[in-house]
C-alpha cells in the first residue's frame, strides 16, 4: 500500500496546482504572472500543518 502512495501524492497535487492555476488565470494576461501570483498567495504554515498531518496520519 505504501508504493502507491508516493505517486497518487503526485496526481493529485498536480490535479490541485492546475485547478488552483486555472482560477489564477483569470486575474493575470500569462503563465508567468499566473504563476508568481499563485505562489504569492500561499499560505505556508496551512500549508505544512496540512503536510505535517497527512503525514502523521499516513504513518500510524
Amino acid at each position: 500500500m505504501i508504493f502507491e502512495t508516493g505517486p497518487l501524492n503526485k496526481r493529485t497535487a498536480s490535479v490541485h496546482y492546475l485547478e488552483r492555476l486555472y482560477d489564477f488565470w483569470k486575474e493575470a494576461p500569462n503563465l508567468m504572472e499566473v504563476n508568481s501570483l499563485l505562489w504569492a498567495s500561499m499560505n505556508w504554515p496551512r500549508f505544512w500543518a496540512a503536510q505535517i498531518l497527512l503525514i502523521t496520519l499516513m504513518f500510524m
